[in-house]
């Protein structure tokens, strides 16, 4: 189940994102940063300069580019489409619609971090679209497990 984590009133919505980018590449995780180009574009010269002594070591791709085989290590990741790196830890949204294949992560930032408060109509509104897909997703879940249990009994009980 994909775990969802907004993030509020950040004044500096670069710096913050790039130090959650940090955090979770310090920790292991694969993190993808999916967008529209101009979003990947900037955060990929700011992950080169947003520490004046380190760097996040990152790959770029751009629509439909194969993947070689020297990124494979690769942990950060910047793509228009979420799913085309093929890593499904952490997803940080750079757009304003949860991305295709959103729920395939373990954990999704939506694009809430943001200058000041968010409390614009456009900004419930896809709060709101995010529950109501995380919703459809538990019921899925659940029927999934429910007809599981059954096999598992066999046709006699």
């Amino acid at each position: 189940m994909t775990e969802v984590n907004f993030h509020f009133n950040v004044p500096d919505r670069t710096g913050y994102t790039c130090r959650l980018v940090r955090k979770a590449h310090r920790m292991g995780a694969t993190v993808v940063l999916a967008g529209p180009a101009s979003a990947l574009a900037h955060f990929d010269r700011a992950l080169w300069t947003f520490e004046d002594l380190e760097f996040l070591p990152h790959v770029m791709l751009r629509p439909g580019q194969a993947i070689e085989p020297r990124w494979r290590a690769t942990r950060v990741w910047l793509a228009q489409d979420a799913n085309q790196p093929g890593h499904h830890d952490v997803l940080v949204n750079l757009g304003a619609d949860p991305p295709a294949g959103f729920e395939s992560f373990e954990e999704l930032v939506p694009d809430a971090v943001r200058q000041g408060a968010r409390t614009g109509r456009g900004d419930s509104d896809r709060v709101a679209k995010l529950e109501s897909e995380l919703a459809k997703l538990q019921r899925k879940v659940k029927a999934q497990d429910g007809l599981i249990r059954k096999l598992e009994k066999g046709p006699d009980q």
